[in-house]
């Protein structure tokens, strides 16, 4: 089992995004990050990791 995507609550704005795109996005950002599993569910038939990202 891959974790492809996530899907992330930041803001009260809930996005799926791939993975890759969303760590880049925080290394950039720099921000401390918790990551906190929310639910496990299916988008398009690839397993998604929920996680919520506080600044």
């Amino acid at each position: 089992m891959s974790w492809n995507y996530l899907r992330s609550v930041e803001g009260g704005a809930e996005t799926v995004e791939p993975m890759q795109q969303f760590i880049r996005c925080l290394l950039e950002r720099g921000s401390a990050v918790s990551r906190n599993l929310i639910d496990l569910s299916v988008i398009e038939g690839r397993p998604v990791l929920g996680v919520t990202v506080a600044n």
